[in-house]
C-alpha cells in the first residue's frame, strides 16, 4: 500500500512539474469557472488522500498545492484559498498558485485580492492572455475602467479577433467618456461576430454621446430587430427627440416621426409633446390636439408650453 502511495506521489510530483510550464490548463484555459467540474466524488477522495498526505509531509507545498486544486473543483473556494496560501506560504516560487487563488477570489466577488494575485503572477511569470482577460474583468467590476481598458487592450495583441475583448475595452472607454474610441471597439466586436444584442444598444449610446443620431437611431433598431432587451436603451428616445428638434423647421414631417417614435418610447418627456403640439398647430391646425400636447408637456415641467396655451387654447 505504501508503495502505491509512494508512486502516486511521485506521479503527483510530475504533474506539478508540468503545471509550472504550462500553468493550470484544467481551469485557466480563457473559460475560468465555466469549464466543466470532475467528478465531485473522485475530487473529494483526491482532498482527503491529500489530507492524509499532509500528515506525512506538511511542508510539502506540492502536496498543499494539489488538495488545493481538488478544493476548487469541488467549488469550496474559501478552503482553496487557504491552501494555495500554504502551499506559497512554503514555497513563493509556485506561481501556478497565484492564478489559482486568484481565481478562487474573484469567484467569490474579492476582486481587489484576486488582482493583485493575478498581478504577482504575471510579473513572475510575463504570462498573460488569460490572466489579462480575468483581472480586466476585476477591474471593470470596481469600476477601475482605465486599468480595464488596459488590460483588454493587452488581451487584444494576444488575440485581434476576440470580440468580448473588444466589446468590454469599447464599454470601458464609454464609462471614460471616450465615446469616439468606445463606438470603434464597439464595432469591431460586432465585426468579429459579436452575437450580444447589448452590444448594438451601447453602440447607440455611444453614437448618441457623438451626436451622431442617425448612426444611433440605426445601432437602436439593429438591436430591436435581433430582439434586443430595448428597456436597456434610455437614450434611444432622447436619440429621436434630439433628431426632432434638429429637423424643426427644416423638415416638419420628418420630425414629427421621431417625435411619435420619441413619445412612444418614453411618454414623460415633456419636450417631445411641446415640439409635437408646436407641429400640429402650425402645420395642421389641429389646436385641439395641440393644446393636449401642450397640457401635457406643462405637466411634465415645460413651462413654455403654457404660453403657447394661452396664445391658441381656449379659455
Amino acid at each position: 500500500m505504501l508503495k502505491k502511495r509512494e508512486f502516486k506521489f511521485r506521479h503527483d510530483l510530475l504533474c506539478i512539474f508540468l503545471l509550472s510550464l504550462f500553468p493550470l490548463l484544467f481551469f485557466s484555459c480563457g473559460k475560468g469557472a465555466e469549464a466543466p467540474l470532475s467528478d465531485s466524488a473522485l475530487n473529494a477522495d483526491s482532498v482527503a488522500y491529500y489530507t492524509m498526505l499532509l500528515e506525512e509531509m506538511p511542508d510539502s507545498a506540492v502536496v498543499h498545492y494539489n488538495r488545493a486544486v481538488h478544493l476548487f473543483r469541488l467549488r469550496r473556494y474559501k478552503d482553496a484559498i487557504s491552501g494555495f496560501s500554504d502551499a506559497l506560504q512554503r514555497d513563493p516560487g509556485l506561481h501556478p498558485a497565484y492564478k489559482a487563488r486568484g481565481d478562487c477570489q474573484r469567484l467569490l466577488g474579492n476582486y481587489t485580492a484576486a488582482i493583485g494575485d493575478y498581478d504577482a503572477y504575471i510579473n513572475a511569470t510575463g504570462d498573460g492572455e488569460y490572466s489579462y482577460s480575468v483581472r480586466a474583468w476585476c477591474h471593470f467590476r470596481l469600476e477601475n475602467y482605465d486599468k480595464a481598458s488596459e488590460d483588454y487592450s493587452c488581451l487584444l495583441v494576444y488575440d485581434t479577433a476576440n470580440a468580448e475583448a473588444w466589446r468590454m475595452r469599447g464599454r470601458a472607454r464609454y464609462f471614460l467618456r471616450n465615446y469616439a474610441g468606445a463606438s470603434y471597439d464597439l464595432q469591431k466586436a460586432i465585426g468579429t461576430g459579436d452575437t450580444a444584442t447589448i452590444t448594438h444598444i451601447w453602440l447607440g449610446d455611444a453614437f448618441y454621446k457623438q451626436g451622431l443620431l442617425d448612426e444611433s437611431i440605426s445601432s437602436y433598431l439593429v438591436a430591436a430587430e435581433k430582439k434586443a432587451d430595448m428597456t436597456k436603451a434610455p437614450l434611444m428616445a432622447r436619440a429621436y427627440l434630439d433628431r426632432a428638434d434638429s429637423a424643426l423647421g427644416r423638415n416638419n414631417a420628418k420630425a414629427l416621426e421621431d417625435l411619435n417614435a420619441c413619445i412612444e418610447l418614453d411618454p414623460k418627456i415633456g419636450n417631445a409633446y411641446y415640439l409635437r403640439g408646436i407641429i400640429i398647430a402650425a402645420e395642421q391646425g389641429d389646436t385641439a390636439n395641440a393644446c393636449a400636447d401642450f397640457q401635457r408637456a406643462g405637466e411634465l415641467g415645460v413651462l413654455d408650453a403654457f404660453v403657447e396655451m394661452r396664445m391658441i387654447c381656449p379659455k
